[in-house]
C-alpha cells in the first residue's frame, strides 16, 4: 500500500479509528490521496509564486516613489538653479548701465562671465542626466590615455587648474571597451570635483588618475590633496542636490550622475576622504570586450 496523504489519513481515522479499512475502496482512496498531494503542491507553488509576484511589486512601488520623490526634487532645485544666476546677471547688467566708470563695468563683465559659465555647467550636468536616462549603451574601445588629456584639457579653464600637478597613469596591455560618452562624464565629473576643491594657496597641489585594465575589469583611481570632505556628509555626497555647504560652487548634482552612470554600466564606486588632506575615488567598471565593434551592440 502506497503512503497516503497525511491529511487525508486523519480524515480516515477520524472515521474508522482502529477499524479495518475496507480493501476495496483502498484503489479509490489511494487516487484521492495522490490528488491531495498534488493540490498541495500546487498550493505551495503558487504561493511561491505569489510571494516572488508580491515582492517585485513591492520593489516596482520603492522604485517608483524613488524616482518620483527625485523628479519633485529635480523639477524644484533646478527651477531654482536655473533661476538664481539668470537674476544675478540681470542685476549685474543693471549695474553696468548705471555705471561711467570702467574698471567697475568690466569687474562686472567678469562677474557675469563667472555666472554664466557656471551656469552653462548646470546646464551640461542636466543633460548630462537626461542622457544616461535615455539613451541606449554604445560600446566602443576606449583610449584612456586620449580621453583623460582631453577631459583636462576642457576642464584648463577652471579657477587654480593651472596651479595643480597632474599625473596620469595607464597600466594594462589589453583593450578596454565601454560606453565612450558615459564614461567622459564619469571622469569629467570627478576630475572637476578634484581642481574645484583644491587648496587653493598650496603649492604641492596634485590630481593623480591611474587606471589599471584587465580582460575582467578597469580599476580607475582619481586622487587629489584638495580640501577633503567632512565624514559627516561621506554617506550623502551621491544624493541629488545634496550640498555638503553652502559654499559648495557646484551643481548639486555632479556625483548623482556618477553614480548613476556607474550603476547603469553595472560597475562599483568607493571613495575615500579625510578632510584637509585629500579624496580618493575609485571605479572598478566592467571590459565589455565582447561588444568589439562601437554602435554594432547596444543595450539599455
Amino acid at each position: 500500500m502506497s503512503k497516503r496523504n497525511n491529511h487525508l489519513q486523519r480524515q480516515i481515522w477520524k472515521y474508522y479509528g482502529d477499524k479495518p479499512f475496507p480493501k476495496e475502496l483502498e484503489k479509490l482512496i489511494q487516487s484521492v490521496s495522490d490528488s491531495y498531494d498534488n493540490y498541495e503542491k500546487e498550493h505551495k507553488l503558487l504561493n511561491r509564486i505569489m510571494d516572488l509576484s508580491s515582492q517585485e511589486l513591492f520593489d516596482a512601488n520603492a522604485e517608483l516613489r524613488k524616482r518620483n520623490d527625485e523628479l519633485d526634487r529635480f523639477v524644484y532645485s533646478t527651477s531654482h538653479d536655473l533661476r538664481a544666476p539668470l537674476t544675478s546677471i540681470l542685476g549685474l547688467l543693471q549695474l553696468i548701465e548705471l555705471s561711467k566708470d570702467s574698471e567697475d563695468i568690466d569687474k562686472y563683465l567678469g562677474q557675469i562671465r563667472t555666472t554664466t559659465l557656471q551656469l552653462d555647467n548646470f546646464i551640461q550636468d542636466i543633460v548630462n542626466y537626461t542622457h544616461n536616462k535615455k539613451l541606449d549603451i554604445t560600446y566602443g574601445e576606449i583610449d584612456f590615455k586620449k580621453l583623460i588629456e582631453d577631459c583636462l584639457d576642457k576642464l584648463n579653464f577652471m579657477s587654480n587648474s593651472e596651479s595643480i600637478e597632474k599625473v596620469i597613469e595607464i597600466d594594462g596591455p589589453v583593450a578596454f571597451h565601454s560606453d565612450i560618452q558615459r564614461l567622459n562624464t564619469l571622469i569629467s565629473n570627478l576630475i572637476s570635483n578634484s581642481i574645484k576643491y583644491c587648496k587653493p594657496d598650496s603649492k604641492d597641489s596634485f590630481l593623480k588618475v591611474r587606471v589599471t585594465i584587465s580582460p575582467k575589469e578597469a580599476v580607475i583611481t582619481i586622487e587629489d590633496n584638495g580640501i577633503g570632505i567632512d565624514k559627516v556628509h561621506i554617506d550623502k555626497i551621491y544624493d541629488m542636490f545634496y550640498r555638503a555647504s553652502a559654499k559648495s560652487k557646484g551643481s548639486g548634482i555632479g556625483l548623482y550622475i556618477v553614480k548613476e552612470i556607474v550603476e547603469k554600466l553595472k560597475g562599483s564606486i568607493s571613495m575615500s576622504s579625510e578632510l584637509n588632506m585629500g579624496t580618493t575615488f575609485t571605479l572598478v567598471l566592467p571590459n565589455q570586450g565582447q561588444f568589439k565593434t562601437a554602435g554594432k551592440q547596444q543595450e539599455k
